[in-house]
């Protein structure tokens, strides 16, 4: 018997999602992601779900997740971290080696620069999820999502961009949500969350 490409793999292996949110940091004390990674059951259509919550940290929020990732040892990574725009959710297209000079949760700061000093600023790397699928996906069942190139310079996209150094067989995306309180189950962000995962379940028995 050939050798199974990733996706169709993971359908054999049970497959696990591991979907991240990160802790407070200056100007969000309260980070919504962190109560909706939270949120979720453990099994979603035919994915088994782990989570974990990363600090907001330019040294260790990536060593967090590379802990994370040898331990579940997922078949898909899905980071979420917190937008300052309103819409209801944005898909993220790409990660770029730049970050901001911005401290961190416990005050480190990082001179803007390049995140890997080995490649030039305007390297980015691509997520190979169907990103247009998707989002075309959640706006059908009601949800304000669009697609997006611009993931910041701050730990989300410092992480998003590190991440595509770690194993994740289906690879890994991020997903930036509106700020604001999480309210609970019914929390349209939790939703859209919750429909995406499905989507990315139907994508991997495609």
């Amino acid at each position: 018997m050939g050798q199974k490409a990733p996706r169709q793999m993971s359908l054999i292996a049970r497959p696990r999602i591991l979907i991240t949110g990160f802790g407070a940091f200056p100007g969000m004390p309260d980070n919504p992601t962190s109560d909706l990674v939270r949120s979720l059951p453990r099994r979603l259509m035919g994915l088994k779900v782990h989570y974990r919550v990363l600090p907001v940290s330019w040294e260790h929020s990536a060593e967090h997740l590379s802990r994370a990732i040898d331990l579940v040892v997922p078949h898909l990574v899905l980071l979420c971290g917190v937008s300052h725009q309103e819409s209801c959710v944005h898909l993220e297209m790409q990660a770029w080696n730049r970050l901001d000079g911005r401290p961190d949760a416990i005050g480190e700061l990082r001179l803007p620069g390049p995140i890997d000093p080995t490649r030039p600023m305007t390297h980015a790397r691509t997520c190979h999820w169907p990103i247009e699928d998707l989002v075309k996906g959640l706006r059908a069942k009601g949800h304000d999502a669009k697609p997006s190139k611009d993931p910041g310079r701050y730990l989300c996209n410092h992480t998003f961009y590190s991440a595509f150094d770690m194993p994740a067989p289906a690879g890994v995306g991020f997903l930036h949500i509106a700020p604001g309180a999480f309210t609970g189950r019914k929390d349209p962000r939790r939703r859209a969350l919750s429909d995406l995962v499905r989507a990315l379940d139907l994508w991997l028995r495609t």
